[in-house]
């Protein structure tokens, strides 16, 4: 672990050095930065702020490539996982696409009625919970976060939507 911990910190300081570099030459100016860093001493407990991600293709979640890579975030962290989707509501046919996806939760009948299928979102929220990963502030409609187990279009959401906010909420 204290390897692990000191290769976090390099990887920060070379990250603040080059972003210094960068933007200091891009303005012209030359500012000499110089850091020092004794690894033989602790200031304290390295808080995971890698554990938060997010991504706009719902549907590439449960593909054979998306569920790898949500495996390797898992592991990262011994915290809990928390990811943050976009799209999640956004009707279509389900086809994932660059910055864009669907899960067509939300249709309308030919008489305007309200139809709701849940199956490609409950497909998202599995693969979460399969890696015992949390959806992160899940969001639908403007402003609404920190949903009830109720949509903004007042349709009853599915169980293992809810539960996920539930335990989240609880934490």
């Amino acid at each position: 672990m204290g390897f692990v911990i000191f290769r976090l910190r390099l990887t920060v300081i070379i990250a603040v050095l080059l972003t210094t570099s960068l933007s200091a030459a891009s303005v012209g100016q030359v500012n000499r930065v110089s850091i020092r860093v004794d690894t033989s001493k602790t200031k304290g407990e390295l808080k995971p702020v890698w554990s938060f991600f997010g991504y706009d293709e719902p549907n590439y979640t449960y593909t054979k490539y998306g569920k790898k890579l949500l495996s390797e975030l898992a592991v990262l962290s011994p915290n809990p996982v928390y990811v943050r989707t976009h799209n999640l509501l956004t009707t279509g046919d389900g086809s994932a696409a660059l910055k864009w996806g669907s899960t067509n939760a939300y249709t309308e009948d030919v008489s305007g009625r309200s139809r709701y299928d849940w199956k490609i979102v409950d497909r998202i929220f599995d693969t979460y919970i399969e890696r015992k990963m949390k959806p992160r502030k899940w969001r639908a409609g403007i402003g609404n976060y920190g949903m009830s187990r109720t949509s903004v279009t007042g349709a009853a959401l599915p169980k293992s939507i809810s539960s996920c906010m539930i335990s989240q909420r609880t934490r």
